[in-house]
């Protein structure tokens, strides 16, 4: 199902689709093999952003890069949304359905928080952030995000903002 033609020179991946329970038609890539890179796009963009990325990276990492419904190749349905929220979930059944464990998040743009939560609700599964040219909403006060950001201080300990410590050694 293809919304629009992609040029396959700019664009060399194979479309993949998935459906989420609210009847969306979310489409990815998965292009390569080794420690796992989920890339979430921004508004509004699609996966078609990551594509150098991919091709530089593909040889050494799986990159899997997908649009939210509605977004890039991906189809919303009727009655969907469009909010944070409703991505974050089709986020999370994206990761679900894949069977995502052990993966990096890289987020940009309103993708931060979208990911955010997903990576709330799965902490064992992200082995690391990359956050870039994004914004989350103050955290204190609101028990839900505390909560969420003790979550990650645990899990990731080791996470230091502006190093530059490798998260996955390639073999």
């Amino acid at each position: 199902m293809m919304k629009f033609k992609v040029d396959t020179e700019l664009f060399p991946f194979e479309s993949r689709f998935l459906e989420t329970i609210s009847g969306a038609t979310v489409h990815y890539v998965d292009e390569g093999e080794g420690p796992t890179i989920l890339m979430l796009h921004g508004n509004p963009t699609w996966s078609f952003l990551y594509r150098k990325m991919i091709l530089k990276l593909r040889g050494r990492f799986r990159c899997i890069a997908l649009d939210y419904p509605g977004f890039g190749l991906s189809t919303a349905p009727p009655d969907y949304d469009f909010y944070p929220d409703s991505h974050s979930q089709a986020l999370r059944e994206v990761i679900e359905k894949l069977g995502l464990t052990n993966f990096l998040l890289v987020m940009q743009d309103w993708c931060g928080p979208i990911g955010l939560a997903a990576a709330e609700q799965f902490p064992e599964r992200v082995r690391g952030l990359i956050l870039g040219n994004t914004w989350a909403w103050p955290l204190k006060g609101q028990a839900k995000f505390e909560r969420f950001w003790r979550c990650i201080e645990r899990r990731f300990r080791t996470l230091r903002i502006g190093s530059r410590r490798r998260f996955f050694r390639a073999s």
